[in-house]
């Protein structure tokens, strides 16, 4: 195993963001820790997102981590979704650590996100159904 290094962090302050997202409140994170390593989103090799809840109060269980990171840059890598309660942004660092000390990448991401407000939480939901009814609606011809 070598050697790795934490080369940029980044968070959001704490706080209830009623008017924000689960996705808008990981891009700035991510855009902080990118900047922070004075890297760029394409050099990030693998991402570990990490979140307890949303899934269940949004009702996307199955690609969190693919939503909240879908317009941070970081794309075409493999995007690993970790949940272990209250563990889940401490086991998505480990992951991480463990994806660049066995050489299988040079720089990882572990981003951790958590969301207990359900209100928010089911804003979130309804306004992505709206968005994709209005998808559906126009691949259809109906607007």
């Amino acid at each position: 195993m070598r050697d790795v290094y934490i080369a940029g962090a980044g968070m959001t302050a704490f706080g209830k963001f009623m008017d924000s997202s689960v996705r808008k409140l990981a891009e700035e994170a991510v855009a902080e820790a990118v900047r922070d390593a004075q890297a760029s989103p394409g050099d990030i090799e693998m991402a570990f997102f990490s979140n307890a809840t949303a899934g269940i109060l949004t009702g996307q269980e199955m690609i969190r981590g693919q939503v909240a990171l879908r317009y941070t840059g970081i794309l075409g890598v493999p995007i690993v979704n970790v949940e272990n309660a209250c563990a889940s942004a401490s086991s998505a660092f480990w992951l991480a650590h463990m994806a660049d000390a066995s050489g299988q990448v040079e720089i990882a991401l572990a981003k951790g996100k958590k969301t207990y407000d359900k209100r928010q939480a089911l804003r979130e939901r309804t306004d992505e159904r709206e968005k994709q009814q209005a998808i559906g609606r126009r691949l259809k011809g109906i607007e």
